[in-house]
């Protein structure tokens, strides 16, 4: 067994050794990837009594009822946005697009395995006060045995009032990193 490790281990040096012979003569490369987090306004967070109004919709008209209430409750925990209703305790998190003073537009895809069915929602409101309005794109996809049978796009009006929470702040003021990069060195 300690032969092959220390045979393994030879072959390891080898390879590495050569590795950093062609890379004396390229420059190295190091690629970085930087996301930017998105949050929602501030003003946005809280719990909220939504009434919907289907605009538009190619479903059948018996499918949905034209008006409804809801609960959201619109939050962040540890740098998760997230919506939830209330009244049916579904959760899902967020993907923040665009912020715009007190106006977001925001996506989730929903997959209800159990119904056979994926719901993606892309709501573009604003909130004045403890006013919310907006406007909420729905597609909704029905399959039965893993084959798709249906598919509906649904255009809702969406107006609220704060139910609770205020403004949000996230994180302790921002230091400087305490970071220091050593510079890459190629060995002969």
């Amino acid at each position: 067994m300690t032969k092959k490790l220390f045979i393994l281990g030879i072959f390891a040096t080898a390879f590495l050794s050569l590795s950093l012979a062609h890379a004396a003569n390229d420059p190295p490369v190091i690629k970085v990837e930087v996301n930017e987090s998105k949050y929602l306004p501030p003003e946005m967070y809280g719990t909220w009594s939504i009434k919907a109004t289907i605009l538009s919709t190619d479903a059948p008209a018996d499918m949905y009822s034209p008006e409804g209430t809801e609960l959201w409750t619109l939050g962040e925990d540890h740098g998760v946005v997230f919506i939830k209703n209330i009244i049916t305790n579904a959760q899902a998190s967020i993907t923040v697009d665009q912020v715009e003073g007190n106006t977001a537009t925001f996506h989730h895809l929903a997959q209800i395995p159990s119904r056979e069915m994926k719901i993606m929602e892309i709501p573009t409101v604003t909130v004045e006060g403890d006013k919310l309005s907006g406007i909420n794109q729905q597609r909704v996809v029905f399959f039965r045995r893993g084959k798709k049978i249906a598919d509906y796009s649904l255009k809702i009006k969406v107006e609220g009032t704060r139910l609770a929470g205020g403004q949000v702040t996230f994180g302790a003021p921002q230091a400087e990193p305490d970071i220091e990069i050593a510079p890459i060195e190629v060995q002969k």
